[in-house]
């Protein structure tokens, strides 16, 4: 077995296509969408300005979610020896952006309950794909329930701060 799991599974490996493209695609869609959320709050409009630093924040933050939190979560399971490769969370967690994408159009609503109600729940339809998909290698390994039970917490809390930074450093009323 093969550290990121390339030719298993009978030929039916995951690929990198998909969840390359949402998270570049999210990246421009959460820097276009908090850009105009700025403008839909700004005080003044003459003196509105595009702020390219929200496409380097969304593409930090995003990046670390598709590729770094695998990373981590790649070698926590391998530490407790269960059996999910590298590139299975990549693809996981670059599909579980899809919901997002409407999310983040809802947060243009100049109401922020809509924002909030709406990035909710696009992260507890993300952190339910990601569960279905890890709760079975990690309650089928040989560890303990009662380690099981924290590194899915885990999974959930990393979704929570995930949402948290989404709605808090792009879509949060910014006085101007």
């Amino acid at each position: 077995q093969t550290v990121l799991g390339v030719g298993m599974n009978n030929g039916k490996s995951p690929d990198l296509y998909g969840p390359y493209w949402v998270t570049l695609t999210l990246m421009f869609f959460v820097a276009m969408t908090s850009n105009m959320h700025m403008y839909i709050h700004s005080n003044n409009l003459n003196d509105f300005e595009y702020d390219i630093r929200h496409l380097v924040r969304a593409m930090s933050v995003l990046s670390f979610f598709t590729i770094g939190l695998p990373v981590v979560f790649f070698f926590t399971f391998r530490f407790f020896g269960i059996q999910v490769t590298l590139i299975e969370l990549v693809c996981l967690y670059g599909y579980s952006l899809v919901p997002y994408f409407p999310a983040v159009i809802v947060c243009l609503i100049p109401w922020g309950f809509f924002g909030w109600l709406f990035l909710l729940a696009a992260t507890g339809v993300s952190v339910m794909l990601v569960l279905r998909n890890v709760a079975g290698p990690v309650l089928a390994s040989e560890i303990s329930q009662s380690k099981a039970g924290p590194i899915l917490v885990a999974v959930l809390l990393c979704h929570f701060v995930f949402f948290l930074v989404l709605k808090l450093s792009f879509y949060h009323k910014h006085a101007h």
